[in-house]
Order: C-alpha cells, then sequence, then structure tokens
C-alpha cells in the first residue's frame, strides 16, 4: 500500500492520487522554470519541461563559453601587444623638448639643436689663424668659454674670430674679451669667460639655471661638444660632439658642499686639447658647464678625469656686457 498525497480540485472533485515525492519534484521544477525565464503551462508533462530546461542551460552555457572565449581573446590581444610595445621600445631615451625634433634620441637631437652655437676660436700670431679653443653662443652677440681662453686670446694672438661649427667661412670678430676676476692660472679657480662678437650671432644654447642645475647628481648624463686640436679644421670647421658621466661633485676646493656651492663638475666624456671652452650640456639640451680640462698628476693628465666649471659661475660677468 502506497501513501498519497490528496488536493482538492477546482471543481471540488478530488484528483488522481500523487506518489509520494512527485509533489516535491513538481515543486523543483516549478522553482527552476522560474529561474530559466520558462513559466509552467497546463497538460504538459515534467518531461517536457526537463527537456526544456536542457535547452536553455545549454544555450546558456553556449553563451557562458562564447563570453569566456571572447575575454580570453582580448586578454591574450593586450598581452600581445604589450610584448610588441616593449620589444620596440627604442634603447635611447626619447627626447620631447620642443626645442628638438620629437622621438629623435637624446645625443642627436642636442647635437641637431645646437650644431650652430658652437665656435672653433682662431687667432692670429702673424703667418695666418689658428685654432686654439671652443666657445658657445649664450646671447646675439656673446660667446662663453674658459677664462685660460680669454687670456691667451689677449696675449698670445693679434686678432681673433669665432668661425661657426658646420659651415664653410662663416666668422665673426671678437671685438672685447673678459676673464673671470677669480680665476687664477695652474689652480682650480673660477676658469670661465666671455666674448664680445661683431653679430648678431643666429641663434643661442639654452642654460640651465636654478633647480635644472640643483638636480645634476653623480650619475647624470652630460654631453660635450667642442673642437679637438687635431680634428679642427679652419676651412669648414666641425665639433666633435662626446658623452659622458658626472663622476663627482664639488667645490673648487675639491670638497664637497651644497647645491649653491658645487660648482665643480667631474665628467668621463673625452675631451683633449681644443676642447676647453666646450658647452657641457645635460640630458634635456641645457648647457650644465663649460669643460675646462682634465686632471693631471706629475704632468701626467688622467684619462677619463675630466672637469668642467658650471655654468652658473660666469652669469654675473653679462651684466658687464648690458645683460642681466
Amino acid at each position: 500500500m502506497s501513501v498519497t498525497d490528496k488536493v482538492p480540485g477546482p471543481s471540488g472533485d478530488s484528483p488522481p492520487p500523487k506518489a509520494y515525492g512527485e509533489r516535491t519534484v513538481g515543486l523543483m521544477i516549478q522553482r527552476v522554470l522560474a529561474q530559466a525565464g520558462l513559466r509552467r503551462g497546463p497538460k504538459k508533462t515534467t518531461g517536457y519541461y526537463v527537456a526544456l530546461v536542457e535547452d536553455r542551460l545549454r544555450t546558456s552555457a553556449r553563451r557562458t563559453w562564447l563570453v569566456l572565449g571572447l575575454i580570453a581573446v582580448l586578454i591574450a590581444g593586450g598581452i600581445a601587444l604589450s610584448v610588441t610595445l616593449v620589444w620596440r621600445k627604442p634603447n635611447a631615451p626619447v627626447y620631447q623638448n620642443t626645442a628638438f625634433n620629437y622621438g629623435e634620441p637624446v645625443g642627436t637631437g642636442i647635437a641637431a639643436s645646437n650644431r650652430f652655437n658652437v665656435f672653433l676660436l682662431a687667432g692670429d700670431r702673424g703667418a695666418g689663424l689658428e685654432g686654439f679653443c671652443t666657445a658657445f653662443a649664450v646671447s646675439s652677440n656673446l660667446l662663453a668659454t674658459n677664462a685660460h681662453c680669454v687670456r691667451e686670446a689677449q696675449g698670445a694672438y693679434r686678432g681673433i674670430v669665432a668661425l661657426m661649427n658646420g659651415t664653410a667661412g662663416r666668422s665673426y670678430s671678437v671685438t672685447r674679451t673678459l676673464a673671470h676676476p677669480g680665476y687664477v692660472q695652474g689652480q682650480l679657480s673660477p676658469d670661465v669667460g666671455l666674448l664680445e662678437v661683431a653679430g648678431p650671432l643666429p641663434t643661442a644654447c639654452t642654460l640651465a639655471q636654478g633647480p635644472h642645475l640643483g638636480s645634476l647628481a653623480v650619475g647624470s648624463t652630460i654631453f660635450v661638444y667642442g673642437f679637438p686640436a687635431r680634428l679642427s679644421t679652419l676651412v669648414a670647421p666641425e665639433a666633435t660632439f662626446t658623452r659622458g658621466e658626472v663622476g663627482r661633485l664639488t667645490t673648487l676646493s675639491l670638497v664637497p658642499g651644497d647645491s649653491s656651492t658645487n660648482v665643480l663638475i667631474q665628467h668621463s666624456a673625452f675631451i683633449s686639447g681644443g676642447t676647453s671652452g666646450s658647452p657641457m650640456f645635460d640630458a634635456q639640451g641645457r648647457v650644465v658647464g663649460i669643460n675646462a680640462g682634465g686632471y693631471a698628476q706629475s704632468g701626467t693628465t688622467l684619462t677619463g678625469y675630466n672637469y668642467g666649471i658650471r655654468i652658473d659661475v660666469v652669469m654675473p660677468l653679462f651684466a658687464s656686457f648690458g645683460m642681466r
């Protein structure tokens, strides 16, 4: 004998008895139908609804797999794009200052933007011109260089001209010279000076000031642009561009100071005779110093241990030429 449930029908008549558990199964089917977005209609067997729900579930599963597939494709595409960008990243940093050609490597942009700002200084001893130092434009009629170059110009030559880099025969007569009053020959001192020319000069270098100079640190990249004596020619002078790092920053007494007194820049860029007075650029293309020479011991120059004077040391001299 089976246990049965009796539920009154709409007319009050008793429907056929249901086996134990069938009512529970029916409620479960109804719940599943609701979750699947279906309603149970009359005169449909349980098997019909089971099949319908299974079809909905299969459709939902297909949609789920489709979404997961799309997500996987997007993730794979993102990874591939990232790998491509890393692979294509240039080895050299890219310079973006408006004074440079956007997208060019740092050194290339600095050299190109300052090619006509660098000058070969040449003097006449009586037998024709000979080159002796480098200078660079800081205004429409002023060139910066070393004090020892200014002293040589004042004492060894009858007349001085500045020959523009990258040109043939474009020269400017030097009309006035000024060495830093604190310069002492043979000692680490303010080895900077100015030359006034019969201009006007077409362009000038950008000089680092204030916080830019304060950000110069050991390990900073610097570039020197000047005329090695053995490689320079007076017919069509072409300067040499070299790269190095700042090795040490000290005062002129070779002791560490602070950002206001560390005006002696030790660097490793290659230099030689004739590059005295060359501009020293930072990685943003600003002049941070004036190359002055190399350290020597017992009369022998220490290769790779060179130094320059920070550019702000020459700035007080601008007032003597009416500049601020």
